[in-house]
């Protein structure tokens, strides 16, 4: 048999290291590094820098990392990464390597916790007596502007348990109101604006009144009457006849019932208006003697109907005390005066 001569030397050098290139894969343009395959869905990986192979085959230098890259496996496919020499193996599974894995995320947690009690959110928290929400303070409800439940004395007029407040500051008859939150007596002021002899008579006089406690913020306006007299029905007969005290708004008290009111003298003078401003002797159309009876059956404006010069009508003196305060004399009806003007009975 013939005998074959064994290859020469180098050709067993060269086979032996096409093998070890077709073991560890060709280089590219980016150099040789780590490979990422991915079966199904395509996936790119970047490689690393001063990566080599050595004599024996293996891969040399830094290793790729991969930062930032989505990587999309399909089904039962497998995606392995280098740098960390950890293989993961999902169906359908896409993961996200953001490179942060020092901490965990602030919003992915929370602190709660009972806040202060804000007065108006509806729910009853902290010192809150109670909390009606957007009902709080309204006329009828059951708590009170700052949360706490009504009662006489706190600054809150409560209409379902109170006849009045007199610590309310938005409330402007404050001496009619006793310490038990009940009212006191009647009111009787002069009014701010001046009119002529021709008020309508009886009715224009008290819609005047009326329109003023209105203006003005007073309780029951609708309830307020001029101390006016013209035959056969005098002043006494239209104002509230009680045994309690008669006060001005600032507080005075005029006098301290009905028989004190017609005594033909007053405790303080009728001297300050529906706006608590103070009028000292200023006339005031009245026709009625200190007793509340008619002064003249014929100097009354004609039925206070008449803003002639020619007619006359009786005043009184706001600042006065004695019997003029109602019964001064006649002035024309064209000259402007004010009215003295008294509430119901409260």
């Amino acid at each position: 048999m013939k005998r074959h001569a064994h290859p020469p030397l180098l050709a067993t050098s060269a086979l032996r290291v096409g093998l070890v290139l077709m073991l560890t894969g060709c280089p590219d343009d980016g150099g040789i590094g780590s490979t990422s395959a991915t079966e199904g869905e395509d996936t790119t990986s970047d490689a690393g820098t001063d990566s080599g192979v050595g004599e024996d085959g293996y891969t040399t230098g830094d290793l790729p990392t991969s930062t930032g890259t989505s990587m999309t496996t399909g089904e039962d496919s497998t995606s392995t990464t280098t740098g960390d020499l950890t293989t993961t193996t999902d169906d359908s599974t896409t993961t996200e390597d953001t490179g942060d894995t020092s901490g965990t995320s602030a919003a992915s947690s929370s602190t709660t916790g009972d806040g202060p009690a804000i007065c108006g959110d509806g729910l009853i928290g902290g010192d809150e007596e109670c909390d009606a929400g957007e009902l709080n303070g309204v006329e009828g409800s059951q708590c009170s502007a700052d949360c706490t439940i009504p009662s006489c004395g706190d600054g809150h007029f409560d209409p379902e348990e109170e006849e009045c407040d007199g610590s309310d500051p938005m409330f402007v008859e404050v001496a009619v109101c006793t310490n038990a939150c009940t009212w006191d007596g009647v009111i009787a002021f002069v009014t701010n604006e001046t009119f002529q002899g021709d008020l309508g008579g009886l009715t224009g006089a008290d819609a005047r009144c009326r329109t003023a406690a209105k203006n003005a913020g007073l309780t029951s306006p609708d309830g307020y009457r001029a101390w006016l007299g013209i035959s056969p029905e005098d002043a006494a007969s239209r104002i509230p006849q009680v045994d309690r005290p008669y006060y001005r708004l600032d507080g005075e008290k005029i006098a301290e019932n009905a028989a004190d009111l017609l005594d033909g003298k007053l405790l303080a003078s009728i001297a300050v208006t529906e706006l608590k401003g103070t009028l000292m002797f200023a006339p005031v159309w009245t026709n009625s003697s200190g007793d509340g009876s008619v002064a003249s059956l014929t100097e009354d404006c004609q039925s206070f109907s008449s803003s002639s010069e020619n007619e006359a009508g009786g005043v009184g003196l706001s600042g006065k005390t004695d019997e003029t305060w109602t019964n001064f004399g006649p002035s024309t009806c064209d000259r402007y005066r004010r009215l003295y003007c008294f509430s119901e009975a409260f």
